[in-house]
């Protein structure tokens, strides 16, 4: 399907073969709306809580100096820039309310939703990791999953991961749809997409 060509978005609502009607549009809608005002925010609001309480029991003197208290900082740290991403992003688009999108926001946007869930990710698996070689060797555990080389594992992971996520910045382009519809006036809706 051509986005960038004239898309004709109107409704019929007097066939009985249409798949997609008006209702079934305004039906998904008030789900996503309810999801988005009134589910999303309270998830969100408690994992930044628990993230943050996690954090603070982290950074006492038992965990701070351990290479779990990094690793597990480390996740609490991109757990909550994910929540706090999505609940913008989600928020915003809930309401209509997204900043006009340029080049740079589309690119920059899209790096960071990639980011933050895979640095998430592979933190919780270089944990995994690490407690594995505990359990299975514990003996040569101190020598392997000391802080200092715990600490430079991870970032490695960062900035491999950096590295992989950087052709975002020449493969996302932005473009426009113009929905048409014969009772309003043209409606153009930029997004960002993969360029083909």
């Amino acid at each position: 399907m051509d986005f960038n060509a004239s898309w004709d978005y109107s409704f019929n609502e007097s066939t009985d073969n249409d798949l997609y009607t008006y209702e079934s549009y305004e039906s998904e809608m008030l789900v996503f709306y309810i999801f988005a005002v009134f589910v999303l925010p309270v998830v969100i609001f408690f994992g930044i809580i628990g993230n943050l309480m996690t954090f603070v029991v982290l950074q006492t003197k038992t965990f701070k100096n351990s290479s779990i208290g990094f690793v597990l900082s480390a996740l609490m740290i991109f757990d909550t820039l994910f929540l706090l991403f999505a609940f913008v992003t989600g928020f915003l688009q809930s309401f209509e309310m997204n900043p006009p999108p340029s080049q740079a926001w589309c690119k920059t946007m899209n790096f960071l939703n990639f980011l933050f869930p895979q640095v998430s990710a592979w933190s919780l698996g270089l944990l995994t990791a690490e407690r594995l070689v505990i359990v299975v060797n514990p003996v040569k555990a101190r020598q392997f999953c000391s802080r200092n080389k715990l600490i430079a594992a991870w970032t490695v992971i960062f900035v491999v991961i950096c590295a992989l996520n950087l052709h975002i910045f020449w493969t996302v382009t932005m473009g426009t749809v113009t929905f048409t519809d014969p009772d309003m006036a043209n409606y153009e809706y930029a997004y960002c997409k993969f360029q083909e």
